[in-house]
């Protein structure tokens, strides 16, 4: 379907959508700064109007003990294939700035191709003074850390490393929401399932799709800043190809207050979720409702593809039915995604302020979400 054709049936039901629906006012989450996103091109031309670091679209480093081992870095995607024996690393060290305080990285995670033996576990690391090596850093130097140990047939578990408790076994492709608060104050965030959610100072919430696995955990080191990332794959027996989908660091999207933060969660009402979707009865399609939502800067939205793999044709559209930026259209596999959208067209140009709709298109199954944009 071309961008300029009209969708009957995405208009129909955007134009009743838009007759039902209202604004809900209250407290609205804070615009979300991107601070660091390896699909955005580091020349981008127009990185100062999302908030992007000019370098930020870069990792400094990417380590391999050997050539056997590869880093494929597209669009959207990057793709690590570790061979057997070889440890390898992805590094940036060129400090954020300024220098967060609350943050939350996310990003569509998947394991495949996995050889005999047992592969060594993955860790990724927030903290200060990393250096482009291929090593691990030390505890001493990260402010926070996430483990992920794979296994078999692209299986794996995302691991509290501090309490030394994993979360239950994951399959497929999954969307990692990992939040970090080194703000001083408890904060208030929408999170993944479109509720107010409440996290600690020095505290940090784990979620896999829509699920918390994690809930307060402990950093590793509260006196660290967030300067520097890492992730890293040790060498072991095993070997295969690690994807990461859409990854991104953010600025934790605190609920706001006077001060443009809410305290707790109990200061903060959650929007009723008339927009989250349910499966269909095939159980082949869910769409989770995107957050924040109203937005100014940048929303997610979560889906996940139950099943087997089927075509799918996700998209925004405006009040006409017209589309006007393409999040996917091809087939994907089961497992469960997110994706970012920073307001913009598929030519780059920024929306006007409005209401637009989400629709997604698995197989047979179609689902539409109401999506509000507030241009600064």
């Amino acid at each position: 379907m071309s961008r300029s054709r009209i969708d009957g049936r995405s208009l129909t039901l955007a134009r009743l959508l838009l007759v039902s629906s209202f604004i809900i006012l209250g407290a609205v989450p804070a615009s979300t700064a991107t601070i660091f996103s390896p699909s955005l091109p580091a020349d981008d031309s127009e990185s100062s109007s999302l908030d992007v670091a000019p370098e930020s679209g870069a990792w400094d480093s990417f380590g391999a003990s050997s050539a056997r081992s590869t880093f494929t870095n597209t669009s959207h995607s990057m793709r690590i294939s570790s061979a057997p024996g070889d440890a390898v690393s992805l590094s940036r060290t060129t400090d954020f700035s300024p220098t967060p305080v609350a943050i939350v990285c996310t990003f569509n995670l998947a394991l495949s191709g996995l050889g005999p033996g047992r592969p060594a576990p993955q860790v990724l690391r927030f903290g200060s003074g990393f250096s482009t090596s291929n090593v691990d850093e030390s505890d001493a130097h990260t402010y926070a850390r996430l483990g992920i140990d794979p296994g078999p047939e692209g299986e794996f578990r995302v691991r509290d490393l501090v309490a030394g408790r994993s979360s239950p076994t994951c399959a497929g492709t999954q969307a990692i929401t990992w939040a970090l608060n080194h703000s001083g104050r408890a904060l208030s965030y929408p999170g993944p399932d479109g509720a107010a959610e409440s996290i600690a100072n020095n505290r940090m919430d784990v979620w896999v799709g829509r699920t918390k696995v994690f809930d307060d955990i402990a950093v590793t080191n509260p006196m660290i800043s967030i300067t520097d990332l890492k992730w890293f794959w040790g060498s072991g027996s095993g070997s295969g190809t690690t994807s990461f989908g859409c990854f991104q660091v953010a600025t934790l999207p605190a609920l706001s207050d006077e001060k443009g933060m809410a305290p707790s969660q109990a200061a903060v009402a959650a929007e009723p979720s008339p927009d989250v979707a349910v499966a269909s009865p095939s159980g082949s399609l869910e769409l989770y409702r995107p957050t924040p939502n109203p937005f100014a800067r940048a929303m997610r939205f979560a889906y996940s593809i139950e099943g087997h793999s089927q075509p799918a044709e996700i998209g925004m559209y405006d009040v006409a039915g017209r589309r006007i930026r393409t999040f996917v259209a091809g087939v994907q596999a089961v497992g469960r995604y997110e994706v970012s959208w920073d307001g913009r067209a598929d030519d780059g140009v920024r929306a006007r302020a409005g209401v637009y709709f989400l629709r997604a298109a698995v197989g047979s199954t179609t689902r539409v979400v109401r999506v509000v944009y507030l241009l600064n």
